[in-house]
């Protein structure tokens, strides 16, 4: 019996099959996850270049690599990290 991975999945925009139907799939090693891309609104992810968590938004779903908010506007990830327990208090 296979074991199910417990993770939260990495999406990279991929082109697939005869049709080249964009989907999304996990790029973790060994993750055979897919989602079509209507589905993906919402979801959370991880950064591609810090390996933050984030959720998936309209803005994100248009890049084929999709960063969190710190990353994608170049920001320090350590003073976003910073910016997010300021505002647990």
């Amino acid at each position: 019996m296979s074991k199910k991975l417990q993770h939260i999945h990495k999406y990279q925009k991929v082109r697939w099959g005869k049709l080249q139907t964009i989907v999304w799939r996990c790029m973790i090693t060994g993750c055979p996850h897919y989602k079509h891309e209507e589905f993906m609104l919402g979801i959370k992810s991880i950064c591609h270049k810090c390996g933050r968590p984030f959720i998936m938004t309209k803005e994100k779903l248009r890049r084929d690599r999709p960063k969190c908010d710190a990353c994608q506007h170049n920001q320090d990830p350590a003073i976003s990290k910073l910016d997010d327990l300021l505002q647990g208090i």
